[in-house]
């Protein structure tokens, strides 16, 4: 064991991009037996594991906490050290065996666990913003944080309708193109730097964003900087089925805020409702249905430490 490196807590989940962790957890463990790291490894077992795990390692005194997984994951561990009472002292991090790595594309992190190993030894650490979202479920207030992006809208509805993609992109791009026929948008009521005119509008998606990728590699927001204290926040108005179509490259190339039906601005803080629609709406957090409207999002400045390459 070296004494003068840190200990880090992996926290594995198994089912992860279509069991990617649980084939290939053998590789990593002989890479890091082979590493000066000092390292624990605990394997989640249920959905809200991870939330448990991560909470008693930071009461042992466990500072540095790599998750296995996809955002799914890496969401159950935020909520741990944002719960914690000092989550700027915890360093983050992730080897990206998921579906999406959005978060991970985001830092530029390898996959390749021996490639991983040597990015937990020399990549540089920066202060990332966490996204707080206050939401009522059976009457009761509750608060949900994030890493990437929380939205409604169509990027809800394709979760719901598709569930887990089983590590497979073939799968998500099908759910997609189908989702994108069948989705009926809902008038939406945006609370957000003045922007009362978009009442009772159509909204086909509404999402706010503290990294630029989204969806498996879409850049919903290619201008975000994690470390602003901002959302970079879009709506985009409902269109007909060929329009929507059509617009799909905007999703993937940069442009999505020169697309004509598109709002998108930077705030700290917005509310979101629904108006003369269903009171049943959802939305999700870095990928994962969390609850449904109303709900009220903040953003936390800096909150966590994560590691990063250029």
């Amino acid at each position: 064991m070296t004494k003068h490196l840190p200990t880090w807590q992996f926290i594995i989940n198994p089912t992860a991009g279509g069991n990617r962790p649980r084939k290939n957890i053998k590789y990593l463990t002989k890479a890091l037996n082979q590493s000066p790291l000092n390292y624990k490894i605990t394997t989640s077992e249920y959905s809200g594991h991870s939330i448990e795990i991560a909470t008693l390692a930071i009461q042992n005194g466990i500072q540095h906490i790599a998750v296995v997984g996809g955002d799914g994951s890496l969401n159950e561990v935020i909520q741990a050290i944002m719960q914690s009472p000092n989550p700027n002292k915890i360093t983050l991090t992730t080897l990206p065996w998921g579906t999406g790595n959005d978060w991970a594309r985001t830092c530029n992190i390898p996959k390749r666990p021996k490639a991983f190993i040597q990015f937990l030894m020399t990549a540089d650490s920066r202060l990332q913003d966490v996204g707080k979202v206050i939401y009522c479920q059976n009457k009761i207030v509750k608060q949900h944080y994030f890493l990437n992006s929380v939205g409604c809208g169509f990027d809800s509805y394709l979760l719901e309708k598709m569930g887990s993609a089983g590590g497979s992109r073939w799968v998500y791009y099908s759910y997609l193109l189908k989702c994108l026929k069948h989705y009926s948008a809902a008038p939406m009521k945006i609370a957000c730097n003045n922007l009362d005119a978009l009442d009772n509008k159509k909204s086909l998606m509404t999402m706010a964003c503290i990294t630029p990728f989204g969806g498996g590699g879409m850049r919903f927001a290619p201008q975000a900087e994690v470390d602003d204290g901002l959302f970079d926040f879009i709506d985009i108005n409902d269109m007909p089925l060929i329009q929507r179509a059509l617009s799909l490259p905007y999703l993937s190339n940069g442009k999505i805020a020169q697309h004509p039906q598109v709002t998108s601005l930077q705030t700290d803080c917005f509310s979101l409702d629904t108006q003369h629609a269903p009171d049943n709406i959802t939305f999700q957090c870095d990928g994962e249905l969390i609850g449904t409207l109303p709900l009220t999002a903040t953003i936390q400045k800096q909150a966590v430490r994560v590691l990063h390459q250029h």
